[in-house]
């Protein structure tokens, strides 16, 4: 997904489950559909943790859908309980990726890539925002 979508959910993540945020939840879906219709084709070519880490990405991407309906309605917390593993798979590589670009700028390799610190905010976000949901059942 483009940084700026991660970026809009991170705010989205801030004001959810209001309905502002629900509905800058809706709008920073479009990219994360198109992510999954535009990468259907290829995930035949992954493999080991790759291949799980897409697929809890298309999972939720599903999931993601229907939790949005479900706190327009004022409910969600069962399902977003049942999300936080999968959203701590689908994050994990990016959380990684992070750790990797932090610890080459203290070893003195400084680089900043801003899709992998976009990805890793989003993936610690959507953890976050979705164990705090949770919590309110």
């Amino acid at each position: 997904m483009p940084w700026w979508a991660n970026l809009a959910w991170c705010v989205a993540f801030v004001v959810l489950p209001r309905r502002v945020g629900i509905v800058l939840a809706g709008v920073a879906m479009v990219p994360r559909v198109l992510a999954v219709l535009s990468s259907i084709g290829t995930v035949w070519m992954l493999s080991g943790f790759g291949w799980l880490t897409v697929m809890a990405f298309y999972a939720m991407t599903l999931l993601w859908v229907v939790l949005l309906v479900l706190l327009w309605r004022g409910r969600g917390a069962a399902l977003a309980r049942w999300m936080v593993p999968l959203a701590a798979l689908e994050g994990a590589g990016a959380v990684g990726a992070l750790a990797g670009m932090v610890t080459g700028a203290l070893l003195g390799a400084p680089r900043f890539e801003s899709r992998a610190a976009s990805t890793a905010a989003f993936a610690i976000g959507q953890v976050y925002f979705l164990l705090r949901t949770a919590r309110t059942s």
